[in-house]
């Protein structure tokens, strides 16, 4: 009965022995997949932070060519401005002449680009 009952103590450490090696080996493969996992993560966290400076990289590239179009706008604006005055005063200068030789209030807004306000005004001031 000893005997017995030493065989059933020794089949149930086997059988311990066993379920706790296959415990063992399961929880390995659970931390192997576990590594492969966090290194596919850190390679992707890699990927991302890459993109993201190639992106900041575009950003600050973009504000810089837009900061400059935003000068050129300005100088071109100021450059209008000032193209407009000289052609304001030669439609002036084109409108005293016409008005000298006796054009219509239409024929000075139509070919001078003056308001009507300011073709009567120069017809009143150099009309004959």
């Amino acid at each position: 009965m000893v005997v017995e009952n030493l065989e059933l103590v020794i089949y149930g450490l086997c059988a311990t022995a066993g379920i706790g090696l296959l415990i063992a080996l399961l929880a390995l493969s659970a931390a192997q997949r576990a590594r492969r996992r966090l290194s596919d993560f850190e390679a992707a966290l890699s990927n991302l932070e890459q993109a993201m400076k190639s992106a900041a990289n575009i950003f600050a590239e973009s504000d810089m060519r837009m900061n400059a179009a935003c000068e050129q706008i300005n100088q071109l604006a100021v450059r209008q401005g000032t193209l407009d005055a000289a052609t304001g005063q030669a439609g002036f200068k084109q409108a005293i002449a016409l008005t000298r030789r006796g054009a219509s209030l239409a024929e000075l807004m139509d070919t001078c680009g003056v308001s009507h306000g300011e073709a009567r005004l120069i017809q009143i001031m150099y009309g004959s």
